[in-house]
């Protein structure tokens, strides 16, 4: 079975924006940046990675997905929506093959 068939969901991940309403107040916003991402949502595994614990703790799951080479993880501003819910990116471990980026295993929590 290949890494690819595992992926049985799609997602969007979003970018945060700030910007300041009338009365100079920060108002946050999320906007797509990649849509119909191929992936997979697991409930997070005990002790699956070397993670800092208070992460590891705030986690809900584990989503695999190839790497998004059109941008670069943050976890301060980017989110995953799946089927309607939003999470909150707070880890992204990298798992590379002999010469390149394999796959991504992001931990996550609910936003």
């Amino acid at each position: 079975m290949s890494f690819d068939s595992l992926l049985n969901l799609t997602c969007s991940i979003q970018v945060k924006t700030i910007t300041q309403d009338a009365m100079g107040q920060k108002v946050e916003t999320w906007a797509d940046t990649l849509t119909g991402v191929a992936c997979r949502l697991d409930p997070k595994g005990a002790g699956k990675i070397t993670v800092p614990a208070a992460i590891y703790d705030a986690a809900s799951h584990s989503l695999f997905m190839r790497n998004p080479t059109a941008i670069t993880l943050s976890t301060k501003n980017h989110r995953i929506v799946l089927g309607g819910a939003n999470y909150e990116i707070l880890w992204v471990p990298v798992y590379y093959d002999e010469f390149n980026i394999h796959h991504i295993e992001i931990l996550v929590g609910p936003a």
